[in-house]
């Protein structure tokens, strides 16, 4: 035998004999009312939108004797930040280290060192090639070629 009662239930137990027991139910809010700040009874809300700095809406509850009735600060969810895990997490100065070159690390060293040795003699800064070959510009073409075949997202758009 189940009684309905607002926000608690009877509950007949048959094991211990016939004792009612009272449980606490959640309530449903469309039964629920808000207090107007004018008259202090309950009262329905409805909802209209009003000017905010920098010219935005904002959707408010307004009572209806057109009193506006704020949310709660508690009603508004928080984020939390964790502090870093010392072991499991990259520190925020070592993350923003680049660690990987890109495909310069796919060339032999016997590669690297003729590559270097060309771009000085063409008059490129040998310390921009990893870059060049990243981006892949157009005056390292034939570099290009001694790579093996590599997806696209290896490289990075040409800024051009």
């Amino acid at each position: 035998m189940e009684l309905q009662l607002g926000y608690t239930r009877l509950v007949e137990i048959r094991e211990k004999g016939k004792k009612l027991k009272r449980l606490a139910m959640p309530i449903w809010a469309k039964y629920c009312k808000l207090v107007c700040p004018i008259t202090q009874e309950a009262t329905t809300i409805r909802y209209r939108y009003r000017k905010v700095e920098g010219g935005g809406r904002e959707r408010v509850r307004v009572s209806e004797h057109g009193a506006v009735i704020e949310r709660p600060a508690e009603s508004f969810p928080t984020k939390v930040i964790h502090p870093p895990h010392p072991t499991k997490d990259t520190p925020t100065e070592q993350s923003k280290n680049r660690t990987w070159i890109g495909p310069w690390e796919f060339y032999t060293e016997e590669q690297r060192e003729a590559i270097l040795e060309d771009a000085v003699d063409q008059g490129l800064d040998p310390e921009q090639i990893p870059n060049l070959i990243r981006t892949r510009d157009r005056s390292i073409r034939e570099y290009l070629e001694l790579l093996p075949p590599l997806p696209r997202y290896m490289f990075m758009r040409d800024p051009k």
